[in-house]
């Protein structure tokens, strides 16, 4: 498979980048990035972009799949409107762009809770960004995957998160039934799950939840 990546410095894309890296049926991997990435190998080609003025030229052609792992927070992001930015415009830059090179699969990273008309920016702008990659990006294969809380080790130190992954790990064994897909998941589980989903004979749009990867992540492809 010929594979893009898009925000491979991420929680998710760091381990999505190994993992493809290390995959036998990943001939050719692509990362968005905005700056060189310490990091090599015989496959893996860096691709210096500025999501701001993002254009089919930054998109390789014959790409098999595009996995978008951009996301950001409003801390992060410095303002409500940078947070919008990231986590939506440019999304919609690149399911656009995606469309028009004929990339066959498109399989995104959004959140437990997304909501097109929640009260909360955060859900609310995870989902505008599912809205419109379900209903208007034009492209005929889109998967949306919703993580729960993620643990995994973030370059940056969130208070809140931390103190979220205590208390959810402490009561992820209340979680269960209908209640499993809100236990917390480890980011590389999310990450496996989304290649081997890459691998599946799957086609049409669809929303996979927190449970759900788990058990993605562990099938046998």
């Amino acid at each position: 498979m010929r594979v893009v990546i898009a925000g491979a410095s991420g929680l998710i894309g760091r381990e999505l980048v190994q993992f493809c890296l290390s995959d036998d049926d990943v001939g050719m991997l692509f990362i968005l990035v905005r700056k060189h990435l310490d990091m090599s190998h015989e496959k893996l080609h860096q691709i210096i972009i500025n999501y701001d003025d993002i254009s089919e030229n930054d998109l390789p052609d014959n790409i098999d799949v595009l996995f978008n792992c951009l996301g950001t927070t409003i801390k992060n992001a410095g303002s409500e409107e940078n947070f919008i930015k990231v986590d939506f415009n440019y999304v919609v830059e690149l399911a656009t762009i995606a469309h028009l090179k004929k990339v066959k699969k498109f399989i995104s990273v959004s959140s437990m809770g997304a909501k097109l008309h929640s009260k909360t920016l955060y859900y609310r702008v995870k989902g505008m960004k599912e809205d419109f990659l379900m209903n208007d990006s034009h492209l005929e294969n889109v998967f949306i995957v919703r993580p729960s809380l993620l643990l995994g080790k973030r370059k940056e130190f969130r208070f809140g998160e931390f103190i979220g992954k205590i208390l959810m790990t402490a009561l992820d064994i209340l979680f269960v039934g209908n209640l499993k897909k809100y236990r917390a998941i480890e980011a590389k589980t999310v990450a496996k799950a989304m290649l081997n989903l890459s691998k599946m004979n799957e086609s049409g749009k669809k929303i996979i939840l927190s449970d759900a990867l788990e058990t993605l992540a562990n099938a046998t492809m």
